[in-house]
């Protein structure tokens, strides 16, 4: 039986203390967790910079300027990365790549059943900047190359990190090796169901398994469809609607639609020495030289009819018009996005989208409302060069969409890549074994390329 006693004065101070420091104890560990957790340096199987001195990140195939990241397995083709550092000092980087399922999550294979080389390796090309405002470094590196190349095909996640702390994680980007072993077949074109007709694209396609040992089409067989090569918006998991023995077809009607959107708008930054079209002025600070470019009011385009564009599909290059090497003589400008406000848009949430942002609605690239001048506004560092950009909203379900800032029409230009994933008897790994893609919209079939 416990004792009745009247607690001391004493007795109440030392419980008291216990419970403050109990307290104590349980904040700082929620701190840390909620730290971690939210930590953007949490690894994220997806395109993403951790790092806000971190600028300008490109992948694409070397030497082809706006490629997707794509190797053929057992080809000559590389892959280049580049990004910028922005900081006086130098850091060491190294990289290292993690082979992924369809889904985009790490494989259970060992890093040394998909690479030949070693597991990591340094970064070693880096300049600096030349006769910029902004200092910076910047890196490159091609791959694959003699100290690491991927040996299988599949989903590939490059991890860039100080080579000190690995860590600490500044750049993560996707790339795919595929090998070709099936015949894809297919168009893009208007969608079928009355209800998209005006809004939508439909991709239909067929393919044909006769390169391939499959017991079961609806198992051992995955697809994506990629929009202008943006995994964010993917189509993922489709299923036949017929199979044979040697073809499946998927001419669905629902499921295989995306949102056609409209051509994307245009930002030209090659030049701070005159206005080009979207731009409605230059502010320079005086006391330190650099620059703010602000953009003319971007209406929304919901209600507008469409119009063709010479757009690049939402991707960005690096380019200025003074000076012979842009990855090092270009500079960095202070750029304010402004779109009209509406009556009745509380419930979204509005973004800039577009390659240069990875395709990401994280905050650094959500507009804020401006009572004063009546527009959402947004103002980003970006590198001199060609960009595409749009506006995109989230409403409270997280519905992603174009139709409210953009518009959405069937005649719009877009290139949609078809993944074919096939995990073979005995295997612990999906291989990569066709990437075809089919243009929609205004295009020149004979640009048509197949992997």
């Amino acid at each position: 039986m416990g004792s009745l006693l009247p607690e001391t004065a004493r007795a109440r101070r030392m419980r008291l203390l216990y419970l403050l420091i109990l307290l104590l104890v349980n904040a700082v560990t929620f701190s840390q967790t909620d730290a971690d957790y939210y930590s953007a340096r949490f690894l994220k199987y997806e395109d993403y910079t951790y790092d806000s001195n971190i600028k300008t990140v490109i992948l694409e195939r070397n030497g082809e300027p706006l490629s997707d990241p794509v190797l053929t397995l057992k080809s000559e083709e590389t892959l280049l990365l580049q990004f910028d550092l922005l900081d006086n000092e130098i850091e060491d980087y190294s990289y290292r790549i993690i082979h992924c399922d369809p889904d985009w999550k790490s494989s259970e294979l060992s890093e040394n059943e998909f690479i030949d080389g070693f597991n990591t390796d340094q970064i070693s090309d880096y300049k600096h900047s030349l006769n910029t405002l902004e200092d910076y470094w910047h890196y490159q590196l091609i791959f694959p190359n003699a100290q690491m190349k991927p040996i299988i095909s599949g989903n590939y996640l490059m991890v860039v990190f100080p080579t000190n702390d690995p860590d600490s994680i500044i750049i993560t980007r996707r790339f795919l090796v595929v090998e070709s072993k099936i015949q894809i077949s297919g168009n893009a074109h208007r969608a079928t169901v009355i209800e998209y007709r005006n809004t939508h694209q439909e991709i239909d396609f067929k393919i044909n398994t006769t390169g391939i040992a499959l017991s079961n089409p609806y198992g051992d067989l995955k697809v994506t469809i990629l929009q202008n090569f943006n995994f964010s918006t993917s189509l993922t998991n489709i299923q036949p609607l017929f199979a044979s023995n040697e073809e499946l077809d998927y001419n669905l009607e629902q499921g295989n639609i995306m949102e056609a959107g409209s051509e994307y708008r245009i930002l030209d930054l090659r030049t701070n020495k005159f206005l080009t079209q979207s731009i409605e002025r230059i502010e320079r600070d005086s006391i330190h030289g650099k620059m703010t470019t602000v953009l003319k009011p971007d209406l929304r385009l919901g209600t507008q009819r469409y119009s063709t564009n010479e757009d690049i599909n939402g991707k960005f290059l690096i380019k200025i018009y003074e000076g012979r090497d842009a990855h090092l003589e270009g500079d960095y400008i202070h750029v304010k996005f402004r779109l009209k406000a509406i009556e009745d848009d509380s419930n979204l949430s509005y973004f800039i989208d577009g390659k240069f942002t990875d395709y990401q609605p994280s905050k650094k690239y959500r507009l804020e409302y401006n009572e004063v001048s009546g527009f959402y506004e947004k103002t980003l560092y970006i590198k001199q060069g060609y960009y595409n950009y749009r506006y995109i909203t989230f409403d409270s379900k997280s519905q992603y969409s174009v139709i409210e800032t953009e518009g959405s029409h069937y005649e719009t230009r877009n290139v949609y890549d078809i993944l074919v994933y096939w995990k073979a008897n005995g295997t612990r790994y999906f291989q990569l074994i066709g990437d075809q893609k089919i243009q929609a919209g205004a295009f020149d079939s004979s640009i048509q390329k197949k992997h």
